[in-house]
């Protein structure tokens, strides 16, 4: 993805990544950024250890033998395989803005999509190895979840669902992929039709149908990030205003929750 180039993040993603971990940590409590090697070094390098209570190399040379370039963000799933329920993945490009009451709930996202074929096609696009059957107790017509947050506190779900998206993404052969389709199929499709297969219904942070309207829990930059990579006065900007609030933070003091 990086041309041949080592790993790099460009200067508005690294802001959104110490904004939101400094976020998290005032408001939810403990955050780690479980990397690779290569990743921690980075992260160290940069400055940026401070802004986590620890960075973990847990998925150095771990991919159960899925193609690290399509499955780009099965990273999360291969950590969240190591992970004991309660427990909440974040994206680096996501920021929580205040304390969260996720006590009573088993599975909280950031907001459900709906099934559009342009990017969740249905089964019989996938092409895959004649060892793998798609699970019967699926649900085709349920609508995935955006998992740019992921909070799982339910230990059966997790485990039914870190299964059967590597077992997707280690049996799919050569899918023709836009390199959207095959990844959110196995992360946020497959979490949708478990979670519906399990009894389980959802919480959102935000109402998908009316995106656009006001809200302060959480900030995604994912949409945005082409326009910040070409509009050099608009990524200024935006850095300025991350610089601003994590300094805010900083003298606040950032582990603030419980």
């Amino acid at each position: 993805h990086n041309k041949g180039k080592r790993f790099s993040l460009q200067d508005f993603e690294l802001k959104t990544a110490e904004l939101s971990a400094l976020c998290w940590r005032r408001y939810n409590g403990p955050i780690y950024l479980i990397t690779d090697t290569e990743g921690e070094a980075y992260f160290k390098n940069k400055g940026l250890e401070y802004a986590y209570d620890g960075i973990l190399p847990l998925l150095e040379n771990i991919n159960h033998g899925i193609n690290p370039v399509k499955y780009w963000a099965s990273g999360k799933i291969e950590a969240l395989k190591m992970l004991k329920t309660p427990c909440a993945i974040i994206d680096l490009d996501l920021i929580v803005w205040k304390p969260l009451e996720l006590h009573n709930s088993k599975l909280t996202v950031a907001h459900i999509e709906h099934l559009a074929d342009f990017v969740y096609p249905p089964f019989s696009y996938f092409n895959m190895s004649k060892r793998y059957l798609f699970p019967t107790e699926w649900d085709r017509n349920v609508e995935p979840f955006n998992t740019a947050f992921n909070y799982i506190a339910d230990e059966e779900l997790k485990e039914y669902y870190v299964k059967e998206a590597i077992r997707f993404m280690q049996f799919e052969r050569d899918t023709v992929d836009d390199g959207v389709k095959c990844m959110v199929f196995a992360e946020q499709r497959i979490l949708g039709m478990c979670a519906q297969a399990r009894g389980i219904n959802a919480e959102t942070l935000i109402d998908y149908d009316n995106i656009d309207a006001p809200q302060n829990y959480i900030t995604h930059i994912w949409s945005a990030k082409p326009l910040l990579f070409i509009e050099k006065e608009l990524r200024s900007e935006y850095i300025d205003l991350c610089t601003r609030k994590i300094e805010a933070l900083k003298k606040q003091g950032v582990k603030n929750a419980v």
